[in-house]
């Protein structure tokens, strides 16, 4: 749903201004989970995906590290996403 994804830009946006941890996309479909967290004072994230097509029978995860210089464009596509599927109820 759009406010997930609203939720997972906020998020992103946090960690790259300092104020939290990490960040995690956890929409109600069962297929998709990304989860981003700080490992270090460097800038460095850990980061998992899990998607599969099958959330009973299969299971897909990748593992890698990124750096915050990734978020401004994770931000801003999320917003971008908002922006064009706009939030029922908000103007």
């Amino acid at each position: 749903m759009v406010t997930d994804i609203e939720r997972f830009g906020s998020a992103c946006d946090a960690i790259y201004e300092g104020r939290a941890e990490s960040a995690k996309l956890d929409p109600l479909e069962p297929g998709l989970r990304v989860w981003l967290e700080v490992v270090d004072k460097l800038g460095h994230l850990r980061s998992r995906v899990e998607i599969t097509a099958d959330h009973l029978n299969q299971a897909h995860r990748f593992d890698f590290e990124i750096d915050q210089s990734y978020l401004p464009e994770i931000v801003r596509q999320c917003s971008a996403i908002v922006q064009l599927y706009r939030i029922r109820g908000r103007p």
